[in-house]
């Protein structure tokens, strides 16, 4: 957390500087919530984004912003009622209608979820959030069995921001599994293609990002189930190193995944 440390304090200085000019500034309150937010000071961000509420009650970007601090926390029920509230005031805010969905999608009502996303992945104009619901989509999709059409939305968030690590992990999963599903039909070259797109995909995405935890499950486990058992280990063992700072997680995101990775490690180590 040293880089979010240095960067919120550098904000929260900044809006202090605005704020001894004018007392009543909103948004100097919002920077502040989000600056002790990505510091995972929830307290003092939901302090910060109350007096900012208090100023300005019918503000969306700060609703939204306080139901993702709660997310983060885990606290689902208070971040839905944000996300409502934010979208109450604002239907086509992406960052509520995002964290509503990862809601939705969380408490298994796929199809709410997979229409917002397919909205945002659509209208969005933030290249970033619309690779973020494209992924997301994906994701869903690929639950429901459409392998193709998974990887066609994967394909869409690499194409909307080739900078987003977590486009090229979700790519590199769908064509994995794609590849172990259809072991049995084409060529082992036409296999092989697919499974070498897979691991260069991870490659980028740890490039990108060396510190987002899904890499490198999805990398242990594509090691582990090609047989490179004591590789896959290792990449389980950093993994373990970069989970609890991974902050583009949620608490729940962060105890499934981690739960998932155990499985997967306890099978290899048992061979």
């Amino acid at each position: 957390l040293m880089k979010e440390e240095e960067y919120g304090m550098q904000a929260i200085s900044v809006a202090q500087q605005v704020l001894a000019l004018d007392e009543h500034n909103d948004e100097a309150w919002r920077i502040i919530g989000y600056a002790y937010e990505i510091m995972e000071m929830y307290d003092e961000a939901h302090a910060a984004y109350d007096k900012a509420l208090a100023i300005n009650p019918n503000n969306a970007g700060t609703l939204s912003q306080k139901a993702h601090a709660y997310d983060l926390q885990g606290k689902v029920v208070e971040a839905e009622q944000g996300y409502r509230a934010a979208l109450a005031i604002d239907s086509s805010a992406d960052q509520p209608r995002m964290g509503l969905a990862r809601i939705l999608a969380g408490r298994g009502e796929l199809t709410q979820a997979l229409a917002y996303y397919r909205t945002v992945a659509a209208d969005s104009k933030n290249v970033r959030v619309r690779a973020e619901a494209a992924y997301s989509a994906g994701t869903l999709i690929a639950q429901t069995g459409e392998r193709s059409e998974a990887i066609e939305y994967m394909r869409k968030a690499v194409a909307a921001d080739a900078a987003y690590a977590l486009a090229h992990v979700g790519l590199a999963t769908q064509l994995f599994d794609q590849a172990i599903d259809e072991a049995n039909t084409g060529t082992l070259q036409e296999r092989n293609a697919v499974i070498d797109e897979a691991f260069n995909s991870l490659e980028t995405a740890i490039a990108l990002n060396p510190n987002q935890s899904a890499a490198y499950y999805q990398l242990g486990a594509q090691l582990a189930a090609t047989g490179r058992l004591d590789a896959s280990i290792q990449v389980f063992s950093r993994m373990e190193d970069i989970i609890p700072k991974d902050i583009t997680l949620t608490a729940a995101e962060k105890t499934r995944l981690l739960k998932a990775m155990q499985a997967i490690e306890d099978k290899v180590r048992s061979l």
